[in-house]
């Protein structure tokens, strides 16, 4: 990625972000992770990476939209492996951190391995204690939901990260993700269309 240089986006301050000279108005491709340094995320055009940012104040720059993947990104993913070993070590190190069990279930959930990563998450939120990180860790198990193929699950995942973000005070509460939650939500609540009539003879 010789190619990047680092700059700020918009009119929100960033740290360490990585990104080329032109950055998309709208990436079609964004993946998240959790690190010992602070979410990171990486867009991709399909094609290769286009920016890799890691957050500032909790805040990143494509927050509102929801993750998805390509090849690229799914390559860059299957790196996670070498670093379980650490967080579990980690975790053990800090049983009353709820961080070192949510970088574990994006992990768990990147490698495929979705009964690991639901386990991890239901601890993640057992330790938190509240503030607008819980509302990334509902987040966080909505997605896992959404990977087992659970629409029930992933639906009131939804709507307890929405329920619990709305109670927030307003400095802490975090709108554009909870826009972006409420639309899931209200997408997979959408009724099926009604079957298109049978063709007449």
């Amino acid at each position: 990625m010789s190619d990047f240089r680092q700059s700020t986006v918009g009119c929100h301050s960033y740290s360490r972000i990585m990104t080329p000279f032109l950055l998309p108005a709208e990436p079609p491709y964004v993946v998240r992770v959790d690190s010992p340094i602070g979410r990171i995320e990486v867009t991709s055009d399909g094609a290769a990476v286009t920016s890799l940012t890691i957050e500032r104040d909790g805040r990143l720059p494509w927050d509102a939209l929801p993750e998805k993947s390509t090849k690229v990104l799914a390559t860059a993913s299957k790196q996670l492996d070498r670093v379980i070993p650490a967080l579990e070590l980690s975790e053990k190190d800090l049983p009353d951190d709820f961080n070192p069990p949510a970088r574990l279930a994006l992990a768990h959930k990147e490698l495929g391995q979705l009964p690991l990563a639901e386990a991890d998450i239901a601890r993640a939120l057992t330790k938190n204690t509240g503030g607008p990180r819980r509302v990334r860790l509902f987040d966080i198990q909505a997605s896992i939901f959404a990977a087992k193929g659970d629409v029930a699950a992933q639906k009131k995942a939804l709507a307890d990260a929405i329920a619990y973000g709305k109670s927030l005070p307003d400095a802490q509460r975090p709108n554009g993700k909870l826009a972006s939650l409420e639309g899931q939500l209200a997408k997979l609540s959408a009724p099926a269309p009604a079957p298109a009539p049978p063709a007449k003879k």
